[in-house]
Parts: C-alpha cells; sequence; structure tokens
C-alpha cells in the first residue's frame, strides 16, 4: 500500500527565484562518481506544489548510498554496440546507460543489462535515433514530444530454462522491439535545498510510454510476432510513468528525481536524491554473495525487500510466523538484483521470519522481520 501524499508546506527560502537556464555543466562528464541514495517510502511531498518555485528535501531518508560512475565507453560491457558513445554511466548493480553529447545536448543512446520483461537476461537496447537528457539553453516552458524505438535479437538459448518453458513455441532466435514515447516539460527555476545546500534548480517532468513486442523465429520461417501469446501483459504493455527531476549548473546530473506510482498517480513510489550530505554507509556490489535487506526493520506499514547478487532464476519468498506458519509468499523470477514492497498492516504485532528459496526448495537466505503497530 502506498503512502497518500499530503500537501505540505514547503519552507521560504527567503530568496528570489532567478531563471534557471541550463549549462552544459550540468552534463554527465567521465570521471564522475556521483552518490545516489533511494527514499522507498518517502515521507509525505507535495509533488504537484506550484507555489513560489522551493522544494526542501532535508526529509528524506535512505538506509546506504551507492554510486553512479562516468567512464570512458570502453569499460561498459556492450562497448561494441555503442561505437559513437562518449561516456558509458554505470549504476548501482551493473547496468549501464550510454550517453553522446552532440551540439550542446547529453543524448542518451541506449542501454545494457535492463530486463524490462524478467526474461532472465541482460541485453542491450540500441536506440534507432538518441534520446536528448538535457541541452544547454533549458529554460522553464520549454517542451519537447520525443520518440525513439530499438530492437535486439538473441538465440534462445541464451534463455533460462524456467523462462523458455513460459514462451508458447521453442524458438532458435527472440527479438525484442522497444518503443518510447516520451513528452518532456520544463516547468520552473526555484531554490532545492538538501541537507546542508541550496541550489538553483531547474524543474523538469517527463511522461514516458514504452511498448514492447516479442518475436520468435524458428528454422527458415520469418519473424512471428507472439506478444499476445506471452503469459506477462504487463512488461510488454507497462503503464505510463511520470517522474519529476531536478537539474542545476553546479552539479553534473540531477540533485533528484521523484518516480509517482503507475498504478495511482497521487503517490510517489520513489525518490532517488544527491546523497553527497548524506552520513549514510557506502554499499558496494562488486563481490558480493546473495543477500536480502529488508527495511525499516521493525516496519509499521511497509518493509522494503531488497535483493542483491542472486543468480537468475525463480525463488519464493515467504513470511512465517513463530511457530512456523507461512502468513505470506510471492514468487519471484530475480535477475540479479530487485526491489519489491511488502505491506505488513494485515501482520499481527510480533516477530516473524522470512526466507528466500530456489525452485527446489532450498534455502537461500533466512532473517528475522519484526512489525510493530503505531
Amino acid at each position: 500500500m502506498k503512502y497518500c501524499l499530503l500537501i505540505i508546506s514547503l519552507l521560504t527560502f527567503n530568496a528570489i527565484n532567478a531563471q534557471v537556464v541550463l549549462s552544459a555543466s550540468s552534463f554527465y562528464q567521465i570521471g564522475d562518481s556521483i552518490p545516489i541514495a533511494i527514499d522507498r517510502i518517502p515521507e509525505v511531498f507535495d509533488y504537484k506544489a506550484q507555489s513560489d518555485g522551493n522544494w526542501d528535501f532535508r526529509i528524506l531518508q535512505a538506509p546506504y548510498k551507492s554510486y553512479i560512475t562516468l567512464k570512458s565507453p570502453s569499460a561498459g560491457q556492450a562497448y561494441e554496440q555503442f561505437s559513437q558513445a562518449d561516456m558509458v554511466a554505470i549504476h548501482p548493480g551493473g547496468w549501464e546507460e550510454y550517453f553522446q553529447i552532440r551540439r550542446g545536448r547529453l543524448l542518451l543512446l541506449g542501454t545494457f543489462g535492463v530486463d524490462p520483461l524478467d526474461m532472465g537476461i541482460a541485453f542491450p537496447m540500441v536506440y534507432d535515433s538518441a534520446l536528448p537528457i538535457l541541452q544547454t539553453g533549458m529554460k522553464s516552458g520549454d517542451q519537447y514530444q520525443l520518440s525513439t524505438t530499438a530492437a535486439t535479437i538473441f538465440p534462445a538459448d541464451q534463455l533460462p530454462n524456467t523462462t523458455l518453458r513460459k514462451l508458447p513455441v521453442i524458438p532458435d532466435s527472440l527479438r525484442i522491439v522497444l518503443s518510447i514515447e516520451q513528452k518532456v516539460t520544463v516547468q520552473e527555476s526555484g531554490n532545492l535545498r538538501l541537507i546542508n545546500n541550496t541550489y538553483e534548480a531547474l524543474k523538469v517532468m517527463r511522461e514516458t510510454k514504452k511498448d514492447f513486442k516479442l518475436e520468435v523465429k524458428t528454422g527458415r520461417l520469418s519473424w512471428q510476432d507472439i506478444s499476445a501469446l506471452y503469459s506477462n501483459q504487463e512488461k510488454l504493455h507497462p503503464p505510463s510513468i511520470q517522474s519529476h527531476h531536478f537539474y542545476t549548473n553546479d552539479q553534473h546530473g540531477s540533485l533528484v528525481d521523484i518516480y509517482l506510482d503507475p498504478q495511482q498517480s497521487n503517490t510517489i513510489d520513489y525518490i532517488q536524491f544527491d546523497a553527497l550530505e548524506q552520513n549514510i554507509p557506502a554499499k558496494t556490489f562488486e563481490n558480493e554473495t546473495a543477500s536480502v535487506l529488508v527495511y525499516p526493520n521493525p516496519a509499521i506499514v511497509d518493509a522494503i525487500f531488497e535483493f542483491d547478487n542472486f543468480p537468475t532464476a525463480n525463488y519464493i519468498l515467504a513470511i512465517y510466523n513463530l511457530i512456523g506458519v507461512e502468513v505470506w509468499s510471492q514468487p519471484l523470477l530475480l535477475t540479479g538484483d530487485k526491489t519489491i514492497k511488502f505491506n505488513v498492516s494485515r501482520l499481527n504485532k510480533g516477530t516473524y521470519w522470512y526466507n528466500v528459496k530456489d525452485e527446489n526448495g532450498k534455502i537461500i537466505y533466512t532473517n528475522r522481520l519484526f512489525v510493530v503497530k503505531p
């Protein structure tokens, strides 16, 4: 259950808001190591407030921070598919974005490592036309309508057996076709407050719609569209996502990114924010074994389960009371890292055990979950 947003009064910083016009100093640069954190249970914040352009994000919290690193494109796993890239952004968990800077624009050429259909495979998506993320001269009032497509082909034997069994046919090859439609609205300039600093920032809203087609090829037959037969239609046609991003000329990349729940447009799903000023531990993703982080723990309303470094396979997450009775379970296809939110209000106050089992029933991970009532 999502927290409903409540209108709050934003602090006034007693400053006259100047018009922010973005320059190239807001673009990523090779060598950047940007600390980020994610508040998956954000406190009340009125993202629609159009007050006087003052935004106070000091209330945001997260259990740890991680890093987006900007490197030469040759450091990326899919460099050969992105020969025109100027840099690669390597995100926590290892997925990648490839960028190019041309004529005062920061262009996204595509991605690698994202598994949008939960098929258990990481693949590159090279956009037919690059998506402009930022551009010099960007200011409030600007609007853009963007679109692109991408397609990737891979042999069926690269898929896990659990995924192959879900397909209506056993093909030789698969092709995933992606189409993206995006509306960009630069809303307003204002003052943004983090822990210790205030920034002159520009607020940008993006409305993004993605659609996928799944095609197969067997023998000498032509490509066949099997999208209508695919079991997970929600992955092929996910709902539109609205997000709000705050940029400044004083720092590379965004300061804050608000992502709304695509199922409930009046609630925030999560907020990613710059963690440079946050006194929280850093989390690394290299050379780690499979693990599950649960927070907050004790939980009152929602508990976040973060799964890290799990081999691609099907699992079951289950919660038990102290006498061993299962009170909740959910099947999961994990492809390394995944996050789910579980509403604990259905449980009584007390101590519970949770575990993650593989397809053979072997327990991979177990720990305690504490539930409290206000």
